[in-house]
């Protein structure tokens, strides 16, 4: 007699995050008596992920669903095996494959959507840092232009009422003066009052230019003082240094050669000052005592500091050497001759060794 078979269908429940759901795994066939009595069939399932096994054969249990909750991404395989009414198992084996995708965050398209975002972002905070600096340093560059350019019109107006005010007057009072000695040491004062006038506002600059009036200031400092100052000018300097950049050019020499007498203890020093491919290059040096008594090496003093912003402004970069070209102390100096402004290099700590 043939026997009649009728199908149970087995579902499979799954759970990935916070959604659900449901797959219909396949049809069991069991014959008509068996469809009578439900609690005499036990099923047992399977699972694999990418080919290993995820859960082995579970209990032989009545239920025709399995519920698995949070199931990681993969490729899945499903297996049902189920026992007749005396407990045996049937031979067939049905079985579902399904594939659970990854979440979006775990995607390669979201990788790049974040490390683009993330790109703009560093981006845009670069460049709102960057526009920061920028403003910052335009500030502080015009605050010093500022303060130069006060410092500059006292010191004029000083050496104006130093030569138009004592100046004069000592002149009247050498003209009535008949006494020999004292009509000598008149013109000392007045030569004095000239020299201190004439460091104060450096007026020679813009009749003379910037190289004779180095060599102006190269000569009277060798005549007051101990140090024997050997001095290379170019005249080309004249052609690219004028006005308020030739007086940053002549402060920046004049300071130099004042630490050269307040502290290097030396006998010898030498002054060039020149353009070479592109750039005005200055370089003083002395056989003194070195870094180690030159306040440019340690901690700077007003004068220095001061110095180093006139660099600053004319974009230009200054090294210190520590065994110069005369054994001692040796600055030089990198300005653009084009007066392009450029960060400068180096910092007060900047020394090397010659």
């Amino acid at each position: 007699m043939k026997k009649n078979y009728s199908n149970i269908m087995f579902c499979l429940f799954v759970s990935i995050g916070i959604y659900s759901q449901v797959y219909p795994c396949g049809l069991y066939p069991f014959d008509e008596g068996e469809l009578y009595l439900p609690g005499s069939i036990g099923y047992s399932y399977k699972l694999t992920r990418n080919g290993e096994t995820y859960q082995d054969w579970s209990e032989p249990s009545h239920k025709v669903s399995a519920h698995f909750p949070l199931l990681p991404s993969g490729n899945y395989t499903f297996m049902v095996k189920a026992t007749n009414r005396h407990g045996e198992w049937r031979d067939r084996c049905i079985s579902y494959t399904f594939t659970i995708p990854p979440p979006f965050w775990k995607t390669g398209w979201f990788f790049i959507l974040l490390f683009a975002l993330s790109g703009g972002v560093a981006l845009v905070i670069y460049r709102t840092r960057t526009r920061h600096v920028k403003y910052i340093n335009s500030l502080q560059n015009d605050f010093f232009r500022q303060l130069t350019e006060t410092r500059e019109e006292e010191r004029k107006r000083i050496a104006r009422e130093l030569h138009d005010g004592i100046g004069q007057s000592l002149v009247l009072l050498k003209a009535r003066q008949e006494e020999e000695r004292f009509s000598s040491q008149i013109q000392l004062l007045i030569d004095d009052i000239k020299r201190i006038s004439g460091n104060l506002h450096p007026v020679y600059i813009t009749s003379m230019g910037l190289s004779m009036s180095l060599e102006y200031l190269i000569r009277n400092i060798d005549e007051v003082s101990s140090v024997y100052f050997k001095s290379t000018i170019s005249r080309e300097v004249d052609e690219y240094f004028k006005k308020e950049k030739a007086l940053h050019i002549y402060r920046i020499v004049q300071e130099s050669l004042n630490n050269i007498i307040k502290h290097s203890d030396a006998d010898e020093a030498l002054i060039s000052v020149g353009i070479k491919s592109g750039f005005l290059k200055i370089k003083v040096a002395d056989n003194g005592k070195g870094t180690a008594c030159n306040p440019a090496a340690g901690k700077p003093s007003m004068g220095l500091k001061t110095m180093k912003e006139r660099i600053v402004l004319l974009g230009g970069e200054y090294k210190i050497v520590e065994k110069g070209e005369l054994g001692g102390f040796e600055i030089s100096f990198k300005i653009p001759i084009s007066g392009q402004c450029k960060k400068n290099k180096q910092n007060d700590k900047n020394i090397i060794s010659g």
